[in-house]
């Protein structure tokens, strides 16, 4: 059953990029108040609790496609009426923040193509599973769900201008869980 659901979640990530890949020559007149150098760190819950190394020093236009990402993955492997709420939620939000989304998403490939040049691809590819994976454990989903749930539904009716202030904090909610349950494995 992990494996089958696993399939799904690598299937959806290929289906979601390359969505975004297709080349839309749509330009959004949404833009992110931060400048894109800028390192909107993924603040702290509580004082000690770690932040998991791949939502370490991200830029803002970074830290809106994680929280994507991390909804995208709920939205898939949840399972129940929790995983047809997420799923809803996810697609309302993807459609209201249609903008938003492109603008982040130009963000993060810009910032490949001029940290890496020509490997860019590679790297971005590499990345993006590796975010996907690391939302992707089993013994972390039910707990992680229910914060999906939670998230999916403020980010799906806010306005766009907010998502940019909402993501760092939505980003350490949806990772707590997996955060947590290393961190007492240890």
């Amino acid at each position: 059953m992990i494996r089958g659901r696993y399939d799904l979640v690598i299937l959806g990530t290929i289906m979601v990029l390359g969505g975004c890949a297709s080349g839309n020559s749509h330009r959004s007149a949404y833009r992110p108040y931060a400048p894109p150098q800028a390192v909107h760190p993924v603040p702290e819950a509580e004082p000690g609790h770690a932040i998991a190394a791949i939502n370490r020093n991200i830029g803002p236009g970074e830290t809106i496609w994680h929280m994507r990402a991390a909804l995208n993955v709920a939205s898939l492997s949840c399972s129940g009426r929790r995983q047809s709420m997420i799923a809803a939620n996810y697609n309302t939000m993807l459609k209201h923040h249609r903008d938003a989304f492109a603008v982040a998403y130009e963000a993060e490939q810009t910032a490949y193509r001029t940290r890496f040049g020509r490997d860019w691809q590679r790297q971005n590819d590499t990345h993006m599973t590796r975010l996907y994976t690391f939302f992707t454990k089993p013994m972390s989903q039910n707990r992680f769900c229910d914060v999906a749930l939670d998230v999916s539904a403020k980010a799906r009716s806010m306005a766009s201008w907010e998502l940019q202030g909402y993501a760092p904090g939505a980003l350490a909610q949806l990772e707590r869980p997996f955060v947590s349950t290393v961190s007492a494995s240890r």
